[in-house]
């Protein structure tokens, strides 16, 4: 007689699991459409970096200053019982200082991943000062990312970055923060965006 791979009980206690778990559907995730106008008025809500990300400066300075100033953001640092935490869960748009958004990402600790773009020094923690210098230096693009010289230009990178404005949003449910990256990144038109498998 052949043996069951698993017993009735260890298959009833997983289809329990999964029937408790309330995956909201991608539709319920994006019910509601965003309006055209909306995006407009987030991207002209967006913070300069340089004001707020001082050199040496941690997440909670960075918190610190915008409760100071009273500044919109400063709730995304609320949490239980009216108390600051030092960071957020949630998604940033990184955009010029005219208002173009060129990078939207997403981060358990918000605060911290923009300071690893404008401060990191590796092509992990500065993400996206290595993409932006694979774009203008496409040559080098074909070395190995040991041999590109992503050292020799990120400087110059990271000070652009600094010196542009970033967009805050707190979201805590992680299936909706996957899809708004990909959601916003898609109507923003954001350059620096590929979704492209690794």
């Amino acid at each position: 007689m052949r043996k069951k791979c698993c017993s009735t009980e260890t298959a009833s206690s997983i289809n329990q699991r999964l029937n408790l778990r309330q995956c909201p559907t991608f539709t319920e995730l994006l019910n509601f459409n965003i309006d055209p106008k909306l995006f407009k008025f987030l991207l002209k809500d967006g913070i300069k970096i340089e004001e707020y990300w001082k050199q040496g400066h941690a997440e909670v300075s960075v918190q610190r200053e915008l409760v100071k100033n009273k500044h919109p953001y400063a709730k995304c640092f609320k949490g239980k019982n009216n108390v600051y935490l030092k960071d957020f869960k949630g998604l940033y748009i990184f955009c010029t200082t005219s208002g173009i958004p060129f990078y939207v990402g997403i981060s358990q600790n918000v605060i911290l991943r923009i300071n690893q773009h404008i401060k990191g020094n590796t092509h992990n923690s500065a993400s996206l000062a290595y993409l932006i210098c694979t774009e203008l230096y496409p040559s080098a693009k074909k070395k190995t990312r040991d041999n590109f010289p992503f050292n020799e230009h990120r400087t110059a990178i990271q000070d652009y970055l600094k010196g542009q404005k970033v967009v805050l949003m707190k979201i805590d449910n992680d299936d909706e923060l996957y899809l708004r990256e990909f959601q916003f990144a898609i109507e923003l038109r954001t350059y620096f965006n590929s979704f492209v498998t690794h």
